[in-house]
């Protein structure tokens, strides 16, 4: 089955993400994916870096913020905006969401649970990472402009491999920690009951919504959504980006066994940055060329029942539009990278 087949239109992802080691060129993949969407399929695409090292504005050659930003030089009717996360930013929203649970309504007991605050805020500082829920967060917001149809597909250009394994944890590790704040927020709520029984000049007014644990609910309604998401072959597809090198390969290998286990459908395996084959090659590129020969065999070993795509060295840097556009021309051709 070829990869028109395999990768037609009819499965709608709306979530593609792009992982591997660091260095493989995952983003200039998550750039070619998303501009190939726009252009050929007239997709309105969202394309987002959770990488720290944030190099979608050097793929694109363009300034790019923490708020989507138009990616200039698309044709066709489609669109490409990008977004490259500010971890210190979300997780400062993170923070203030933590301290809204513990803060006491009127009524005393302001004191009570402040060291459950601090401990919140170190068990973050902690795990899995400010990265991943930086990027956790914002996806949870992005999903709603899927859902609201102002956006077609979402590409996420992610961190080298170990932050994105770790991200992947974070539905559990974030939901484990609601269900903590819920627990909480209700215990406060039948001691603030209690106190109103006994303390006369308290108000025993208790029809006020309570809009924190209603957020919490919320949130944690959210959670099992995103799962149901992430596990749905139909709506989100995991790429894994390798070179024909051994280690990217091993790499390569262990993140999909993390994937399978959480139950995250991989389509795809893009081989990276290949020696072209040239009749006059020097000695140093033939045996560069046979090298890689070699572990493209195991490639197609270990990741057989994958779609396999080859993509070729360049021979210069690839940044801009135009050359994002080749490689993206190299990657689909007449198919559909959705």
């Amino acid at each position: 089955m070829g990869i028109k087949e395999r990768l037609g239109i009819a499965k709608g992802h709306q979530y593609l993400f792009f992982g591997g080691k660091g260095g493989v060129g995952k983003t200039t993949c998550a750039a070619a994916t998303a501009l190939w969407l726009a252009e050929e399929e007239g997709k309105n695409v969202l394309v987002v870096s959770t990488d720290p090292a944030h190099s979608l504005s050097d793929s694109f050659d363009q300034d790019i913020g923490p708020e989507p930003t138009p990616i200039e030089g698309i044709k066709g009717e489609g669109k490409v905006d990008a977004v490259e996360i500010d971890p210190e930013k979300e997780t400062e929203k993170y923070l203030e969401m933590i301290k809204d649970v513990y803060e006491m309504q009127e009524g005393g007991g302001e004191d009570l649970l402040l060291g459950e605050l601090e401990e919140q805020k170190e068990l973050l500082k902690s795990s899995p990472g400010i990265d991943e829920v930086a990027a956790f967060h914002k996806f949870m917001e992005f999903m709603e402009l899927t859902e609201s149809g102002e956006y077609d597909v979402i590409v996420f250009d992610t961190a080298p491999t170990g932050h994105t394994l770790r991200f992947l944890s974070m539905p559990e590790v974030i939901d484990k920690q609601v269900k903590h704040m819920i627990k909480l927020r209700k215990t406060l709520r039948q001691v603030q009951k209690f106190l109103r029984s006994i303390v006369p000049f308290m108000s025993s007014d208790d029809t006020e919504e309570d809009e924190v644990l209603e957020r919490l609910e919320m949130m944690k309604k959210q959670i099992e959504e995103i799962r149901e998401i992430l596990s749905d072959a139909s709506k989100t597809a995991f790429r894994l980006v390798m070179t024909p090198e051994e280690m990217a390969i091993y790499e390569a290998r262990r993140a999909l066994k993390t994937l399978n286990h959480y139950e995250i459908p991989v389509d795809m395996i893009v081989v990276n940055k290949i020696m072209p084959k040239m009749a006059d090659a020097c000695d140093f590129c033939r045996a560069r060329r046979e090298m890689e020969e070699k572990r493209l065999e195991l490639i197609e070993k270990y990741f057989g029942d994958k779609e396999i795509i080859q993509v070729p060295m360049f021979p210069e840097e690839v940044r801009g539009v135009d050359k994002v556009r080749k490689v993206a021309e190299i990657m689909y051709g007449e198919a559909s990278p959705a």
